[in-house]
């Protein structure tokens, strides 16, 4: 009898993601992980590697003050990579996607909604702007979020057809 073989998952070999946090138990880095690789190749997105930090308010907030010029804490920050002339494949960066746990915690409270489910969110709105998304006027953020919701669908996790980042109203 000839003994099964097993199968073996392999990520893309031109796409990294690298996740940056404190050992936070309750987040499923290995989740985040895979929606990212799968969102990054449904979106297309080049080769190479994606960023994710895992923060707290205190720490988005000095990052959104010092790039943005916003002295405030927010759910999530991306920073596009720039080209780097001769970088191709997993080592040249296509950018970071910053999360305040703090606030991901709060949203998700407040819309009555899992944390997975409100980390999956903020993971693939980060992606879409690494893919050239933009929210900044009703029109953009309405396709924005449809796209959004769309891939998180896809990915098992509850839609939010009005979703919206609730820093602004949150009071931590």
């Amino acid at each position: 009898m000839r003994a099964a073989t097993p199968i073996v998952l392999t990520p893309e070999p031109d796409l990294r993601v690298e996740v940056v946090h404190d050992g936070v138990p309750d987040v499923p880095i290995a989740e985040l992980e895979q929606t990212l690789r799968r969102v990054a190749r449904d979106l297309q997105l080049k080769p190479g590697t994606i960023c994710l930090r895992l923060t707290d308010d205190g720490g988005i907030r000095d990052l959104n003050r010092r790039y943005r010029g916003i002295d405030a804490a927010t759910d999530v920050l991306t920073f596009p990579a720039a080209e780097l002339p001769g970088v191709m494949g997993p080592d040249r960066p296509i950018g970071d996607i910053v999360i305040s746990l703090d606030t991901a915690r709060t949203q998700a409270e407040r819309r009555g909604v899992a944390l997975r489910d409100e980390l999956a969110h903020l993971c693939v709105h980060g992606a879409l702007h690494l893919a050239g998304f933009d929210d900044e006027d009703e029109g953009d953020r309405a396709a924005m979020i449809a796209a959004q919701n769309e891939l998180v669908t896809r990915y098992g996790f509850t839609a939010e057809p009005n979703w919206c980042s609730l820093y602004g109203v949150v009071q931590p």
